[in-house]
C-alpha cells in the first residue's frame, strides 16, 4: 500500500509537470504570434516573479522586485549570472552539485564535488565573490563594507552542469540508473552519482533498467562554478576528473 501511494504521488507530479510544459509551449507560440508585429524587440513581459520567453528580444528575470538579469534568451540559458536565474531556464533543469574549492590558482581550481576530485579549468574571467563585512572606525562606530574574497581556497561552491553536457562513456565516471523517461527524439536519464542524483539527456529513444551501471563524462567548457554563499557565478570552465 505504501508503494502504491508513492507511485500515485510520483505519477501526479509527472502529469502536472507535463501539462504545465505543454501549456507553456503553446502559450508562448500564441503570445509571440499575436504581439511580435506590435511590440519592439526589447519588450519585457513580467508575471508572477518570472518572465515570458519570446523568440526574439531580451528577457528579464526578477526576484522579489529586483532585476537579476536582462539579456537575450540564449545568453540567459548559457550564461546565467546566479543560481536563481540558472534554475529557471532549461528543461530538464541544470544540475546543481555542492562542492568545495580545495586549492585555487589564477586559471584553475582543484575542487571536490559529489565525492569526486577534479580540476576546474577556467574559460574566461573569474568573478570574485563580494561579501559585506563590518568595519569599525577609530571612534567605535560600525559600518558595512563590501569586499572581494580574493582567496577562494576552502570556499563552498555549487557546480552547475546542463544535462546536455553529460555523455555516456565506457571509460568515464561510474554511476547507476535512477530512472529514465523516453520521449521519442531524446531520453531523459537520471543517474545516481554517489550521494547525488543528476540528470542527463541521451539522443534517441532508449530505456535503461533501474540500477543499471553507466559510466559518464562531463563535456564542454560552459560548466559553471557558482559561489554557494552569494549564489553568484564565479566562472565558466571544464572539468577534468582526477
Amino acid at each position: 500500500m505504501h508503494r502504491i501511494k508513492n507511485f500515485q504521488i510520483t505519477y501526479e507530479g509527472i502529469t502536472k509537470s507535463f501539462l504545465l510544459a505543454v501549456v507553456r509551449k503553446y502559450s508562448r507560440h500564441s503570445l509571440y504570434g499575436s504581439v511580435s508585429s506590435v511590440y519592439s524587440k526589447n519588450r519585457c513581459f513580467y508575471q508572477f516573479n518570472a518572465f515570458f520567453v519570446l523568440p526574439e528580444g531580451n528577457l528579464c528575470r526578477m526576484k522579489a522586485g529586483h532585476l537579476q538579469q536582462y539579456a537575450p534568451p540564449l545568453t540567459i540559458y548559457n550564461e546565467p549570472v546566479n543560481l536563481f536565474v540558472a534554475d529557471f531556464m532549461g528543461n530538464p533543469p541544470m544540475n546543481f552539485i555542492k562542492g568545495k574549492i580545495v586549492s585555487a590558482k589564477k586559471k584553475s581550481f582543484d575542487i571536490n564535488f559529489a565525492g569526486l576530485d577534479a580540476t576546474f579549468e577556467v574559460n574566461g574571467e573569474v568573478i570574485l565573490p563580494q561579501e559585506t563585512v563590518d568595519k569599525t572606525a577609530e571612534d567605535g562606530t560600525v559600518s558595512k563594507e563590501t569586499k572581494e574574497v580574493t582567496d577562494l581556497t576552502g570556499r563552498e561552491v555549487v557546480v552547475g552542469i546542463r544535462p546536455e553536457y553529460l555523455s555516456i562513456d565506457e571509460q568515464g565516471i561510474p554511476t547507476t540508473v535512477y530512472s529514465t523517461l523516453p520521449a521519442g527524439m531524446e531520453t531523459t536519464v537520471k543517474l545516481r552519482l554517489n550521494d547525488d542524483v543528476i540528470t542527463g539527456v541521451v539522443f534517441g529513444s532508449v530505456d535503461y533498467a533501474v540500477n543499471t551501471p553507466l559510466n559518464i563524462n562531463f563535456n564542454g567548457n560552459k560548466i559553471i562554478l557558482f559561489d554557494k554563499n552569494t549564489t553568484n557565478r564565479i566562472a565558466f570552465g571544464s572539468l577534468k576528473i582526477k
